[in-house]
């Protein structure tokens, strides 16, 4: 499973997968942490209102520990459909034999 801590490191693989490059990921994870963690001091996630103002903390025993693992899952998720090298990358096999399964 691609982690945000290995594939930082791999810029090209990272922008295969996700369709951003690191710079433009942490702008995005910056400006929807902010947004999630005002979100879930108010509310919870079924867009119920809190009683009291609650300090949102990641579970450490979650498969995504990291907010940074939890976007990196979202966006290959929302990519993975589309793109014949998120094929490759999954399958072991090489770009240009996931383009001729894709078409």
């Amino acid at each position: 499973m691609p982690r945000y801590k290995t594939l930082k490191h791999q810029l090209n693989r990272f922008l295969l997968l996700t369709g951003y490059t690191l710079e433009e990921f942490s702008v995005l994870l910056a400006s929807i942490s902010k947004r999630f963690l005002e979100f879930v001091e108010t509310q919870t996630l079924d867009r119920n209102q809190r009683r009291k103002k609650r300090r949102y903390t990641l579970n450490k025993n979650s498969c995504l520990p990291t907010q940074e693992d939890q976007l990196l899952f979202i966006l290959i998720y929302l990519r993975k459909a589309m793109v014949p090298g998120v094929f490759s990358e999954r399958f072991g096999m090489s770009q240009l034999v996931a383009n001729i399964y894709h078409k």
